[in-house]
Parts: structure tokens; C-alpha cells; sequence
């Protein structure tokens, strides 16, 4: 995975509070006042004060207020509040207005799933950190679970059986977080790996949904196709009828991991690089969050972090963040010394 550098956890609250700790050290600022204006530069971060906003970024993550709207982002998670009467905890705040999201996840249970992970065998850590991503998804969001791999077996007299048993183990709907365990729990490490095939079944199942839904697929894998598809031309083919294709591969080698992240460009989507549960359990979670409600978005992943509400833009990655508030823009994303823009002022270089 990406380096987080502390910008993002494994939660997410719409309209609640997160402390987040951010370090403001007095001691080795540089620091310019001047016409209500307040700058500090230093080891800690930035810390930006004028008229009606506040800025603070740090190696803990960003804090902003400004015009009543304040985004956190930090190890903690990602906390938005834009003065409105409203609370959640989890991932997703229940919003009628939310758009409908149809996600097929396709689990990967060939028969190398059964070797060791860090953490467990992957079969196991895929199963838990399955268990952990469907408890978080919000109920605009509609899963499908595809799994191949585990009829037949990695022989090959049983080849053409394992290719060809591709199940939706858990039909498209709401989720119901019991059923999709238990029907993962039964799946068992066996036989090949038929990705091509699978993408395939995941596009016939969103193309029966609503055309002015969101269609995702999340491809959970330890290993190349080994049933003669082209999961590359695929995932482009996807891309282009608006499915987008993100993919967690699990404990891979340079050889899979070629392929998988191909997957993951073509198909428009994101790749996640994960060796055992706690990187898949950060991994799964995160791919929960990416809510839009209108005023507030929100879109969290293993790069980082992207906030959008009023007049508050917040981006985070491994590398810093860029913020702009109310014309305000603190920019430690190039390294070296940081940007700061304030509308009306000079403001020296640091």
C-alpha cells in the first residue's frame, strides 16, 4: 500500500465530531502577522488564521474551519460538519438522497488462497475482511458476491469445471450482513482462477440495474488468470459502459501483481497491494467511504483523502495535502516549503 502518513484510518463520520490530536508545537515556527492575518511554517506543519478561517495541517492529518463548515481528516478518519443537526457514526450517513450504488464483489477462492498470509491463511483473512466491509457499506449500496475457485479443483481434469463454476453465492440487493458471512464462510480454497469469466458474470449482473445508477466491481485476488481469458481487454471493455473495477490483491507475487493493477488502469478503478488482515481490514473499509449527499463529499481510499463541502476543498495523500477555504490555500503536497495563499495579503516566502 501507499504510504498513508497518518491521513487516513478505518472510519468515517458525516455531521460528528473525531479529535484528532493535531500537533501545534509553538517552538520552531516561522511566523508572519500582519492586517488579521496569522502564519506559522514549521517542523509540526501550517497554521493559517484570518478573517472567518482556520487552517492546521500536520503529519497527524488536516483541520479546517471556515464559514461554519469543519473537515478533520487524520488516523482516525475523515469527520465532516457542516453546522447541520445531523450525526452518524460508520461509514456512510443514511441519506435517502444518496445515489444508489450496485457493487459486485468477486472472491477469489482458487485453491492458492489456501496458503498463508500474514495473519492467517488468505482464505481466512479474505473471509474477515469481508465480514468488516459489508458491516460498514451504507444502505444506498446494493453487493453482489461472485465467487470462482472453489468448484472442481487445481488439477487439471477438473480444469474445465473450475473455470466454468463462477456462482453468485450472494444475489444483487441490500445487504444483509449475516447471509453474505455465511455465505462466504462456506466457500472453500479449491481450484482455478477464471477472473475473465467473472468480470463477465459481474457485467451481466449490473447491466440488469438501473442506468442511472453507480456500478462498481471490487476484485479480491491472489493470483493471475489461469483459464485463458484476457482480463485486461475486459476490464477496458467495462470501463467504457461506465463499471468501474477496483482490485485488492492479496499476498501477491511481481508476476500477478502485473496483472491485477492492469486490471484495476483499465478498468478506471483503484489497486490495493496488501500482504495479510491488517492491510486488507484498512484496505475493504476504506473502499466503503465515498459518499455523496448533495453538499458533502467525501471520497477516502488507500491514497488518501478528497473532501468537498461549501467552500472547503481538502485533499490529503502519502505525500501532504492541498486545502483551500474560503480562497485560503495551504499546499504541503510538492515537499519542500509549503504554499500559502491568503487573498488581498503578500505573504513572504518561508
Amino acid at each position: 500500500m501507499k504510504s498513508e502518513k497518518g491521513i487516513i484510518g478505518v472510519g468515517a463520520i458525516i455531521g460528528g465530531i473525531v479529535i484528532l490530536g493535531l500537533a501545534a508545537a509553538v517552538a520552531g515556527y516561522v511566523a508572519y502577522k500582519n492586517s488579521g492575518v496569522d502564519v506559522k511554517v514549521g517542523s509540526e506543519g501550517v497554521q493559517v488564521k484570518t478573517d472567518g478561517v482556520d487552517v492546521k495541517t500536520g503529519a497527524n492529518g488536516v483541520d479546517v474551519n471556515a464559514g461554519g463548515v469543519n473537515v478533520k481528516t487524520g488516523e482516525n478518519g475523515v469527520s465532516v460538519n457542516t453546522g447541520v443537526n445531523a450525526q452518524s457514526s460508520g461509514f456512510v450517513q443514511d441519506n435517502p438522497s444518496a445515489p444508489v450504488v450496485n457493487t459486485v464483489l468477486i472472491f477469489d477462492a482458487s485453491g492458492s488462497m489456501a496458503a498463508q498470509a500474514e495473519g492467517g491463511s488468505r482464505i481466512n483473512v479474505a473471509k474477515t475482511a469481508v465480514s468488516n466491509y459489508v458491516k460498514n457499506l451504507g444502505e444506498n449500496v446494493n453487493l453482489s458476491v461472485v465467487a470462482y475457485g472453489h468448484k472442481g479443483d487445481s488439477t487439471l481434469a477438473q480444469k474445465t469445471v473450475s473455470c466454468n463454476g463462477i456462482e453468485e453465492v450472494y444475489y444483487l440487493s441490500p445487504v444483509k450482513r449475516a447471509i453474505v458471512e455465511e455465505k462466504v464462510n462456506l466457500l472453500n480454497p479449491n481450484g482455478w482462477t477464471p477472473i475473465t469469466a467473472s468480470l463477465q458474470r459481474a457485467e451481466e449482473i449490473l447491466n440488469k440495474t438501473a442506468a442511472d445508477s453507480q456500478k462498481r466491481i471490487v476484485l479480491l485476488s491472489d493470483g493471475e488468470e489461469t483459464c485463458g481469458g484476457d482480463p485486461l481487454s475486459y476490464a477496458s471493455k467495462l470501463k467504457t459502459e461506465g463499471i468501474i473495477v477496483d482490485v485488492i490483491a492479496l499476498s501477491v507475487d511481481s508476476v500477478a501483481a502485473k496483472q491485477l493493477s492492469a486490471i484495476s488502469v483499465n478498468g478506471g478503478g483503484s489497486y490495493y497491494s496488501v500482504r495479510g488482515a491488517s492491510d486488507l481490514n484498512v484496505v475493504v473499509n476504506n473502499l466503503g467511504v465515498k459518499i455523496n449527499t448533495g453538499d458533502v463529499k467525501v471520497d477516502v481510499s488507500a491514497n488518501g483523502a478528497n473532501v468537498q463541502t461549501g467552500n472547503v476543498n481538502v485533499k490529503t495523500d502519502g505525500s501532504g495535502a492541498t486545502v483551500n477555504a474560503g480562497g485560503v490555500k495551504v499546499d504541503t503536497s510538492k515537499g519542500g516549503t509549503p504554499s500559502v495563499k491568503v487573498p488581498g495579503v503578500s505573504i513572504p516566502s518561508f
